[in-house]
């Protein structure tokens, strides 16, 4: 069979089931997100304690640990205070974990005002969230980083899952490697290091990222970063992915997925970090699903948004997963002030895998190409370049239906680029003006197909549509000079 002829099927029933329980966690977040019992709730006075004098961050640890202990709560810090944490190692629900704190489960570390600093001298997470846990209302700031791994979670100011290489094996799985029901709210996160602001790993779920400042930083490469993760010796080179179907095969190793996660009311300063697409960006997912990004303004960043398919996309994940991966992204209400490079990226190829099948005759179990990001939509969005300079305002390659509405791009040198294994793409009501082209639609291979432009201005473009033999839809579309 060609691996490039099949693409995935979309679990409807997942895809509602998700939508249900997304209305449903919405209402009830707003209610109160813990649960304590049907006569508690997180803010009375047998949930909730205000530490009346400052801890350490080991006694902090433990205060939380018996409180999770004891059933969970809320545990506010003395208002307006400052802690100190470094790398301490403990062992959590049977796994092995060095970061700075941890906020055990059914725990709302409520900082209260007060700044966390992050002295860390050796590699290690953080502060680290688990299962149904919560940081709040305050600042987590990194003073020193020396020794981190290269991975972007390690020296991450806040991260949720398992590094690559810390997710256990199928038989003896890492606590870390599944994190559902976590929460981050009104933080200000100061990364002056060359580590992710915040970053999620392998089955970090079922979470919510909201009310989040991310200071400037001439460093960090991620504001906040998504990333597949890995159990069992599962290892990317290209030349290794027949051995790795085979381990695949015999139950010795898979890939887990971020997914049903909601970032919102995100503020985002100068990440002037500009190395290249894949590794500098505001917000970059790779081999997520269910994902909604709302309410975004980003000062200065290289890319704004990446939503990436990862090396492998979701060739080693298991049910329900790979049925929907790549499917479910929102991106709503974003504002880019300045992209170095591009305001918003869609590639949906699973690049290992593709080279794996050309270059060493593998066998992919999914397309690495198609549907690749699976009916992602855009509404909303305000973008700008750095002049002409700034590459392109949107991308897509890689991706099936793609929708793209009210979107406003200026100052690139492509405003939209739809380009290689995409189809089914609609771009409506959007102004598209002052860049050199408006419009490409170009790709030396498997040509963009069903591409419908309908009711969008142009103007103050070099060249409005650059679509040499491209046969495409135009509907109601304004050209001015």
């Amino acid at each position: 069979m060609n691996p490039f002829s099949e693409p995935r099927t979309l679990c409807l029933n997942r895809k509602l089931s998700w939508l249900y329980r997304r209305s449903l966690a919405v209402s009830v977040l707003v209610l109160g997100w813990h649960c304590f019992g049907a006569d508690k709730t997180p803010d009375n006075n047998a949930a909730k304690v205000v530490l009346q004098n400052a801890l350490s961050a080991d006694q902090l640890e433990q205060k939380m640990l018996s409180m999770s202990e004891a059933g969970g709560g809320v545990l506010a810090l003395l208002k307006n205070s400052t802690l100190t944490a470094a790398v301490r190692s403990v062992t959590y629900k049977g796994w092995r974990s060095p970061h700075a704190l941890l906020v055990p489960e059914n725990v709302t570390l409520d900082l209260n005002g007060s700044t966390i600093l992050l002295d860390l001298r050796s590699n290690s997470y953080g502060v680290r969230l688990t299962s149904r846990s919560t940081i709040r209302n305050g600042t987590v700031r990194l003073i020193r980083s020396e020794g981190a791994g290269s991975q972007r979670i390690f020296h991450a100011a806040v991260s949720v899952g398992a590094a690559y290489g810390d997710g256990g094996t199928p038989d003896n799985l890492s606590y870390f490697s599944k994190v559902l029901g976590w929460r981050m709210e009104n933080l200000t996160i100061d990364q002056p290091f060359n580590h992710s602001a915040i970053q999620l790993m392998s089955e970090a779920a079922d979470g919510v990222i909201t009310d989040i400042r991310i200071a400037d930083s001439k460093e960090a490469p991620l504001g906040i970063g998504l990333d597949w993760g890995t159990v069992g010796p599962l290892h990317m080179p290209d030349e290794k992915q027949t051995e790795m179907h085979k381990l695949f095969s015999e139950g010795k190793l898979y890939g887990t997925h971020p997914h049903d996660i909601l970032i919102q009311k995100i503020r985002i300063g100068r990440l002037t970090k500009n190395e290249n697409d894949d590794g500098s960006a505001a917000i970059r997912t790779s081999a997520c699903y269910n994902i909604t990004i709302d309410d975004v303004e980003i000062k200065e960043t290289s890319v704004g948004i990446a939503l990436h398919a990862g090396d492998a996309g979701f060739e080693y994940a298991l049910q329900p997963h790979r049925d929907i991966g790549h499917a479910g992204y929102v991106i709503k209400n974003l504002k880019v002030h300045k992209a170095f490079r591009k305001g918003i990226i869609i590639d949906g190829l699973s690049d290992n895998i593709y080279r794996a099948i050309y270059n060493h005759g593998d066998h992919a179990l999914l397309s690495p190409v198609t549907p690749g990001i699976n009916k992602p939509l855009i509404q909303n969005a305000w973008l700008r370049g750095d002049g002409f300079t700034g590459d392109c305002g949107i991308t897509i390659y890689y991706s099936v239906g793609a929708r793209l509405e009210n979107i406003d791009v200026a100052e690139f040198h492509k405003g939209i680029h739809i380009g290689i294994w995409t189809k089914d793409v609609t771009v409506s009501h959007s102004k598209i003006h002052d860049n050199k082209y408006g419009m490409a639609m170009k790709s030396p291979e498997k040509k963009p197909e069903n591409v419908v432009i309908a009711q969008n201005r142009f103007y103050g473009n070099v060249k409005d549509i650059d679509k040499s033999s491209l046969v495409i839809k135009e509907i109601d579309n304004v050209f001015k000079e």
